[in-house]
């Protein structure tokens, strides 16, 4: 009281009342919540079990204190998120424990700001969640718990700015706990500022010897900031301290993978798999450990797995980087969605504005042809793309983008990655004496599936056909509704002569060879 009145001489009679209320009375309960608190900043599996203890022994002396059971929610949230108790088990116990607080006290801060963590991490309602978080900050603007819950539902969504600034005020409010340390450190790695993330990391880990969670955070940090090796040491280091833990063995999977240590990624994964057949497993674990040695299937199974059990790692699934290689696949925006992130509506947005983008792919040969007959390859791909420019609801890849896809092994939907398309247009020439044939399709890659498929045959003389019949079909598929302008522009050829057709193809199969001896 007496600090207070001397830095702020003027409170208001709202503030007045909030410094004078006590939690309780009694001293031994006081005590207790204490230690409980002082277990509960280690941040381990042991130190939680103890810090619980400490919180019941609170309620004990005092059944009207409500911070005791705020931290008793606290427990069964980190239980969970370690991956000791099964979700389904730990969040209906810590919803129970947060409405006996606020039934206590309806004005407390720390109890909003749990069932805030709780509402974001468990129901995965975002809306709700921010909304609790607000009325945490009204309550007690200087609870770091509460900035830091802010600055989860911020990372998830992939707004950095807003999640580093909230986690920084919540680590200025608790300079000197290493848990808090951490959780900065997470929020870097979440943001991709891996070496400030490594940095905290070192400061937790510096402050408790044998800290797991430090170790973990530090070697998942390295795995990306180029420092493989000290990731590998330090994950296999968290392994040793954290018995039965299967969150470090997770990453450490993906420091052998990056490492191109896959025998020994496997046979971690064979630890994990073997563990969860004694103990509690999260799912989403699995998926990980899957995901790190390119069992990508059955990554995507767990993270099925994970989203029924309504796993809290699963908010971060649209933000981890180990994540990214995953996000090309159909499976990964499925599965997003379901979490009702928000994030998911802008990434769906992203790729409504794609869906009517389309890369035209060079031709590939079948057998041999004539040195002169090269040009069809690139040639006939240079002139659909032309033609489906001119429809205004298309977005076509330039020649100039798709070329240097000719003859390539990639995989399509690496090849759509790349160049931010919906759709592929692909197929392959044959050539039979003076026939042409072209096996086409139209790949919606998004959804993994063929629009259609189709194999024409016309005379060399007439590839003026065979480039009407292809465009028409693509343009009836990705838009069925033009206006008769439209229709027009797209249906006006430049020429009806198929010698001057051929001349021009072949022109412009030497001008994207771009060389002197080409374009003479």
């Amino acid at each position: 009281d007496r600090v207070v009145k001397a830095l702020l001489p003027k409170l208001t009679g709202e503030e007045q009342r909030r410094l004078e209320k006590r939690g309780t009375n009694n001293v031994e309960a006081y005590q207790s919540y204490l230690r409980g608190r002082y277990f509960a900043n280690q941040f381990s599996d042991e130190s939680l079990l103890k810090s619980v203890e400490c919180y019941q022994e609170a309620i004990l002396f005092d059944p009207n204190y409500a911070l005791p059971h705020v931290g008793i929610a606290d427990f069964y949230v980190w239980s969970a998120v370690f991956g000791a108790i099964p979700c389904h088990e730990a969040y209906p116990k810590a919803k129970s424990e947060i409405e006996r607080a606020l039934k206590i006290d309806d004005s407390s801060g720390e109890a909003f700001a749990i069932k805030a963590f709780i509402t974001l991490l468990y129901d995965w309602n975002w809306k709700e969640a921010e909304q609790l978080i607000k009325r945490s900050l009204e309550l007690n603007p200087n609870y770091g718990f509460a900035h830091e819950c802010y600055s989860n539902f911020f990372s998830t969504q992939g707004i950095t700015d807003k999640a580093v600034s909230e986690i920084k005020r919540a680590e200025e409010l608790d300079p000197l706990s290493p848990r808090a340390k951490l959780m900065t450190s997470w929020t870097f790695y979440v943001t991709r500022r891996f070496s400030e993330a490594i940095v905290k990391a070192k400061e937790a880990n510096n402050m408790q010897e044998n800290f797991a969670q430090a170790l973990l955070h530090l070697g998942n940090a390295q795995i990306h900031n180029g420092e493989v090796k000290e990731a590998i040491k330090n994950l296999r280091h968290a392994t040793e301290v954290w018995i039965g833990g299967a969150m470090p063995k997770f990453m450490l999977c993906f420091a052998l993978a990056a490492d191109n240590n896959h025998e020994e990624a496997r046979k971690v994964l064979g630890e994990i798999i073997n563990l969860s057949k004694e103990k509690h497993v999260k799912p989403y674990f699995l998926g990980m450990a899957y995901a790190a040695v390119g069992e990508i299937d059955l990554a995507f199974e767990w993270f099925e797995k994970s989203l029924e059990a309504h796993d809290e790692w699963m908010i971060w699934f649209g933000v981890d980087t180990k994540l990214d290689k995953l996000r090309k696949d159909p499976r990964y925006l499925q599965i997003l969605r379901q979490t009702k992130n928000p994030i998911a509506a802008r990434q769906i947005e992203k790729i409504s504005d794609a869906s009517k983008s389309i890369a035209v792919l060079p031709f590939q040969f079948i057998g041999e042809i004539e040195t002169g007959e090269a040009y069809l390859s690139i040639g006939l791909a240079d002139a659909m793309i032309t033609r489906l420019s001119r429809i205004k609801g298309l977005t076509v890849r330039p020649t100039t983008s798709i070329i240097r896809f000719n003859n390539s092994e990639k995989d399509l939907i690496e090849i759509a990655e790349e160049l931010g398309v919906q759709y592929i247009l692909n197929g392959h020439l044959k050539k039979f004496r003076n026939r042409l044939r072209i096996t086409v399709q139209l790949l919606d890659i998004s959804k993994n599936s063929t629009v259609w498929a189709e194999t024409i045959d016309e005379t060399l003389d007439d590839v003026l056909q065979l480039e009407d019949s292809v465009c028409y079909k693509v343009l009836r598929s990705l838009t069925p509704h033009l206006t008769g302008e439209e229709l027009n522009k797209f249906e006006k050829r430049g020429t009806s002569n198929p010698k001057a057709y051929e001349a021009y193809l072949r022109g412009r199969y030497y001008w994207h060879k771009i060389g002197r001896a080409s374009c003479r």
